[in-house]
């Protein structure tokens, strides 16, 4: 992580800095009536906020980029505790999946982000749940093979892996290479790696 750290901070240039334009409409992109995880307000607050709000907000980005700097309290989310199977034993941790809640300003960011770099982070066309799908449409595919081999008389074998639970064995490292190698702007790389290794969560 020092090494990657290092590469970052001894590799930037004039050319790195991007101005932030997208503001306006990252605020028009948000969901309405979404709650802060930590201010009392809702989306709905940013989305009928006036021009010069988005204008100072860029303002305030385009410095969080360059200084790699953001409050304590854009960086707190909550993680809220969803029931998996309310036929189960609620009292069993197992039975629960956690949701993270977030500050509305860093969804904000993250869009800009997307405005900016989004072309550089496709994913593989074999990958099944892309946006504006669902586990439906997976279930669709397979349903769709399975009928094709059987209606053949073909015998149908399957296989599961199992993934929970590895989220929080993710090597962080590497996909911060990654982002570098896929072309990333270094600032942006940085403000990221600012934010995974200083976000505090709450329960």
């Amino acid at each position: 992580m020092q090494g990657l750290r290092w590469h970052l901070n001894n590799n930037i240039d004039s050319d790195s800095i991007k101005i932030i334009d997208r503001v306006q409409s990252a605020i028009k992109s948000l969901k309405p009536n979404k709650r802060d995880s930590f201010y009392d307000g809702t989306s709905d607050m940013y989305r009928n906020s006036p021009p010069n709000f988005s204008e100072n907000l860029a303002k305030i980005l385009r410095q969080s980029f360059i200084h790699i700097v953001l409050p304590d309290t854009v960086l707190l989310c909550t993680l809220m505790p969803l029931i998996k199977d309310n036929l189960d034993d609620i009292t069993r941790s197992d039975n629960y999946r956690a949701i993270a809640g977030g500050c509305l300003l860093l969804k904000v960011l993250d869009l800009v982000i997307l405005s900016i770099e989004g072309d550089k982070l496709s994913t593989d066309t074999l990958q099944a749940c892309k946006q504006n799908t669902g586990t439906s449409t997976c279930t669709w595919m397979v349903t769709a093979i399975v009928d094709n081999f059987t209606r053949d008389g073909n015998a149908v074998y399957g296989a599961a892996l199992d993934m929970s639970k590895t989220f929080g064995m993710v090597q962080w490292t590497e996909l911060f290479e990654t982002l570098l190698n896929h072309g990333i702007g270094i600032l942006i790389i940085r403000l990221l790696l600012f934010i995974y290794t200083n976000q505090q969560f709450t329960v």
